[in-house]
């Protein structure tokens, strides 16, 4: 039996989206250990707020 080795890679957006270039290097890494690559990926959306008070309502902050 056979067994197949996985190479894992996230694709997040935030703060900034992973390049191409980055995402082609992990495939020939993956590639040069025989391994495949599996990826997943992540789209992440915070609002602007206006206020402190709407922070924390949003949860981008914590009250302490």
């Amino acid at each position: 039996m056979r067994h197949t080795r996985v190479a894992y890679m996230p694709l997040a957006t935030y703060p900034e989206a992973i390049t191409d270039e980055a995402i082609r290097a992990a495939a020939a890494f993956a590639a040069s250990l025989e391994c495949t690559l599996h990826v997943t990926t992540f789209a992440v959306d915070i609002p602007q707020v206006s206020s402190a008070l709407a922070a924390c309502r949003a949860g981008a902050i914590e009250i302490e």
